[in-house]
């Protein structure tokens, strides 16, 4: 009787904290990723803002880095976060979704440049995008409208990036302008949240069930005392 009551009172309260816990990693979660998009957009609205359409648009016919359009938008992309530390990198890029991926090179920072050329490609070569990131480009498509991607993984870490639809004049999307951030903090500080709280939970369940232990001893000994 005794351990049946125990089992029984641990379970309930096992069940109880796992979906507090879960509750709270959902909470904890939406309240990052939400301050993340937050502030990664208004660290982003006043470089979309400058961008001229007409150029872009030029540029993305010159058919090498060095062109005099691609150098003006090179440096404006340099630029891009060069004082915030969680901003990586800024981009442009076109919107074709080629085999459901790729799309082709519009104009890069001088670090992407490097790696481009080291690669073979340069200008209105195809490149194939993270499945976060084509996902991402649709659903900007598909709105016409400001997107996030949800979290993705590379070599260098945890990113999300912020896609921003260039439209010509009849109002068609033939480009975006994107910029990563890293957001490597958020799997840290939600990982560090689920140790924590799956450390005092433990702690709780040792203390519960002690405590519930000596309690239940005590007492079922005097009412089967009393039912005789």
């Amino acid at each position: 009787m005794l351990t049946k009551s125990l089992i029984v009172i641990t379970a309930n309260i096992i069940l109880f904290g796992v979906l507090i816990i879960v509750l709270g990693y959902l909470i904890q979660k939406s309240t990052l990723v939400n301050q993340l998009h937050d502030q990664l957009r208004i660290n982003s609205q006043e470089w979309a803002s400058k961008l001229v359409i007409s150029d872009i648009q030029e540029a993305m016919k010159e058919k090498s880095f060095n062109a005099p359009l691609q150098s003006e938008l090179r440096s404006f992309l340099d630029q891009v976060g060069y004082n915030n530390s969680n901003i990586a990198q800024a981009y442009i890029f076109g919107v074709e979704l080629e085999n459901g991926r790729n799309t082709s090179i519009a104009a890069m920072p001088t670090n992407l440049t490097k790696t481009f050329n080291e690669m073979g490609m340069t200008v209105g070569s195809m490149y194939e995008q993270p499945v976060e990131v084509a996902n991402g480009i649709q659903k900007m498509l598909d709105t016409g409208k400001i997107t996030y991607t949800s979290f993705y993984n590379d070599i260098f870490g945890t990113w999300t990036t912020i896609l921003y639809p260039l439209k010509d004049d009849r109002g068609d999307t033939f480009a975006y302008f994107a910029i990563d951030t890293n957001a490597s903090s958020i799997p840290t500080s939600i990982g560090k949240y689920l140790i924590t709280s799956l450390y005092v939970f433990i702690a709780f369940i040792i203390l519960f069930i002690s405590t519930q232990y000596f309690t239940l001893r005590r007492i079922l000994p005097e009412e089967e005392s009393e039912n005789k």
